[in-house]
């Protein structure tokens, strides 16, 4: 794809219910390492919903709608009133969901943050000490919706990455500096990789780990403060 146009108006990091992020719009991470945003590749006018390095907007993270782009600049992203989920609309009246969380219960509000690490988190909102309920979903878990090559290993199955708080042995590790984004597409280039982590408190360094060193992982039902987020590998019916 040629480079991405990502002129846009910042809306901070969080789009909220009710709220709507519009082409020409995009929300950009607390640190501002990533954008979200629409964004067009070619003449044709059509619109792509994708995450991306701020300052290396030809370097695409992720793309919500590759299949169905928007046919104009009349798209926007916003949070579904009735389930709270988030979707892709625009004047034709179609709609197009970028998250797969499908049931609002009883929650009552939800929002979506970019975080620091590229990831598009839809939270609930909730009176706790910092403001956050549970995650619902997040872009994190699914590798298929990156513009990463799909290795022959990986193309059998439906296929997605869950976090989950844990203890492993020791992995194979890889450059310090790398990010949690250039670590998931390690493992997702490396068809023994079952799990992969960041090494470092800020979310950078990566560790991956093979399918026959799963047996040893320990996962905790409760954070005690030292077990570590891992994203394990999964299909439709569980661990791979």
């Amino acid at each position: 794809m040629p480079e991405l146009r990502s002129t846009c108006d910042s809306k901070g990091d969080t789009l909220v219910e009710g709220k709507q992020l519009r082409d020409g719009e995009c929300l950009i991470s607390a640190n501002g390492a990533f954008t979200l945003g629409l964004f067009s590749v070619d003449a044709s006018g059509k619109r792509y919903l994708g995450i991306w390095y701020t300052k290396y907007d030809d370097k695409k993270v992720r793309v919500a709608n590759r299949d169905d782009p928007i046919p104009d600049s009349s798209g926007y992203l916003t949070i579904d009133d009735d389930d709270g989920r988030l979707i892709i609309s625009h004047s034709g009246g179609s709609k197009d969901l970028v998250s797969n969380y499908t049931q609002k219960a009883n929650i009552n509000s939800t929002s979506a943050i970019l975080r620091d690490d590229g990831n598009l988190v839809l939270r609930e909102n909730q009176n706790t000490s910092d403001g956050w309920g549970q995650v619902l979903w997040q872009s994190f878990d699914h590798p298929t919706d990156t513009l990463l090559p799909r290795p022959e290993c990986r193309s059998s199955t439906p296929r997605h990455f869950s976090p989950k708080r844990g203890y492993a042995p020791n992995g194979f590790r890889f450059d310090d500096d790398m990010s949690i984004i250039d670590c998931q597409a390690k493992c997702w280039s490396e068809c023994p990789c079952v799990a992969y982590a960041s090494t470092n408190d800020d979310r950078t360094g990566c560790e991956i780990w093979s399918q026959e060193m799963q047996r040893l992982f320990r996962v905790e039902e409760y954070y005690d403060g030292q077990a570590r987020e891992i994203y394990f590998l999964q299909s439709n019916q569980g661990n791979i």
